[in-house]
């Protein structure tokens, strides 16, 4: 029987899409300053993905997306930064 995947594996993978994310958010809107916060309320639910928006430090966040009610798959969880994009400067302004 394989060893079964350790649950840091699937935490980096979300990291690692949250850098992705955030990298093209800043090349797509470079006009905006976006900030990567990861996690700040706590340690993250399993296989969950969300973005919000703060204008500020001490904002209010809006949720822009969440990807808890989708999938399977599991790709459904995570989101096209094109489609959403328009969501994020709505949300800034």
């Amino acid at each position: 029987m394989p060893p079964r995947r350790k649950r840091t594996a699937a935490a980096k993978s979300t990291e690692r899409k949250a850098t992705e994310v955030h990298a093209e958010l800043c090349k797509l809107a470079p006009e905006q300053n976006f900030q990567l916060v990861l996690n700040e309320s706590g340690k993250p639910r399993r296989g969950s993905f969300e973005i919000a928006i703060a204008k500020e430090k001490d904002g209010k966040q809006v949720l822009v997306w969440s990807g808890l009610p989708k999938g399977p798959p599991r790709k459904d969880k995570f989101p096209d930064v094109k489609s959403i994009l328009d969501d994020v400067l709505k949300a800034l302004k």
